[in-house]
């Protein structure tokens, strides 16, 4: 009898829960077994690789094959799949559109709650938090501890990482990726662009 396909790990933006994924997980071959995480649910934590650690207390046992991570999650992914090595295991990597961290640095001396309430870019946020799916605290405290990772990232096994438009690599993940830019597509439109389906469906079945 074949052996099961590892499973993949989906770790989401900053907002926590993993509806950006909701539109691959859709177009996903079912028997492809993924895990989507959901951040707000183990909050308060003070730190990315803290949360990292929960995700991964978490994860069921068994071969986890890849791990995907997308903006803020990015970063969660690097730690997830650096406890993975740690444990034996060396996934596939892809981070989908990772924010420079100076960028996130300069925006937590703004008051980012109440630009996400108020911000029309983030009114979707709200819906969440009406939902109860989110919350404005988890999100926040998610952008002050990726302003506090450090400088250089060690990337932990093979990575690949997919980039918006044409916007350049942030210089702390230049070092041994692979790196596609994807054209027509910005940071919030990158999950739908044609060519991120195959990357991901690619590293779940290498």
């Amino acid at each position: 009898m074949p052996d099961s396909p590892a499973a993949t790990v989906f770790l989401p933006d900053f907002a926590g829960y993993p509806i950006c994924y909701f539109g691959i997980r859709a177009l996903l071959p079912a028997e492809l077994p993924a895990i989507y995480c959901d951040y707000t649910r183990r909050w308060p934590y003070a730190s990315v690789p803290e949360l990292a650690r929960m995700i991964c207390g978490d994860l069921p046992c068994g071969d986890i094959g890849a791990v995907i991570g997308y903006s803020f999650g990015a970063h969660v992914a690097i730690e997830v799949a650096a406890s993975l090595v740690r444990a034996g295991q060396v996934p596939r990597l892809v981070l989908v559109d990772p924010p420079a961290l100076a960028d996130v640095a300069a925006l937590a001396t703004r008051d980012v709650s109440a630009i996400l309430r108020t911000h029309p870019d983030y009114a979707y946020l709200s819906d969440l938090v009406e939902c109860e799916l989110a919350s404005f605290e988890c999100m926040a405290g998610n952008i002050a501890a990726l302003a506090r990772v450090a400088v250089p990232v060690a990337l932990p096994c093979p990575a690949t990482i997919l980039l918006a438009g044409d916007r350049p690599a942030p210089p702390e993940l230049r070092d041994a990726v692979a790196v596609y830019h994807l054209p027509g597509c910005d940071h919030r439109s990158i999950l739908a662009h044609p060519a991120t389906l195959p990357q991901i469906v690619a590293a779940m079945t290498r």
